[in-house]
């Protein structure tokens, strides 16, 4: 927009015109015009029923006679209706959804007497096999004791006999021998137990005159 302004006045009453000095003017305007947005989560469920169709079946109903005896005989159809009620209320009979019942009367089969269980056998009884096991325990003991143990002892008590029978052997030399005999050499003092495997290696006849003593002192 151009402005203009009016000029001063000198002294002689005479108008002089000043320049005119030009001025702009601007604007600048923003208008946002904004969209609504409307954000909506759906779930489904994990199913559902559309429809439901029941049927149901009713056994005769069972009459005792005047004379004890069992009958059977339909059922009324007040009775069934009745089912038929206890039935809607038990599902949850909708009828805009389409549902449908169904209860009928029929002769089911007579139940067939059950047999009487029968003993079972010998051999599949839990006592058998717990004696065989028995049996079978005491037969392998003894087959150890009589195969393993008994020839054990047995080598033992001859080999007992054979060191009995060396040991008594010079006793019995010197029974039998004279009753004179040759004045015996100066001897020395006798060993301890403990050294004669060492003494019977390095002088025999010295160990050998010890036990003979030995013996004579026993007798």
């Amino acid at each position: 927009l151009a402005e203009s302004a009016t000029g001063d006045t000198d002294a002689d009453g005479g108008g002089v015109e000043s320049p005119v000095t030009p001025r702009e003017r601007s604007r600048r305007s923003v208008r946002n015009f904004e969209i609504d947005r409307t954000i909506s989560h759906s779930k489904l469920s994990g199913g559902g029923v559309k429809r439901l169709t029941v049927a149901v079946v009713v056994d005769d109903r069972r009459v005792v006679g005047p004379d004890g005896r069992e009958s059977v005989e339909p059922r009324s159809q007040e009775e069934l209706d009745r089912y038929t009620a206890l039935v809607r209320d038990a599902v949850g009979f909708n009828a805009e959804r389409g549902d449908s019942i169904n209860v009928v009367n029929a002769a089911f089969a007579p139940a067939q007497p059950m047999p009487e269980p029968q003993p079972a056998p010998v051999w599949e009884q839990s006592w058998l096999w717990h004696a065989a096991r028995l049996l079978l325990g005491a037969g392998a003991l003894a087959a150890v004791v009589l195969g393993v143990l008994r020839p054990m002892l047995r080598s033992v008590r001859q080999a007992g006999a054979q060191v009995i029978a060396s040991t008594a052997a010079p006793a019995t030399g010197r029974l039998s021998a004279p009753a004179e005999q040759p004045a015996e050499p100066a001897r020395l003092p006798a060993p301890q137990a403990a050294e004669l495997p060492e003494l019977s290696e390095q002088d025999p006849r010295r160990v050998m005159q010890v036990m003979r003593n030995w013996m004579s002192a026993d007798a």
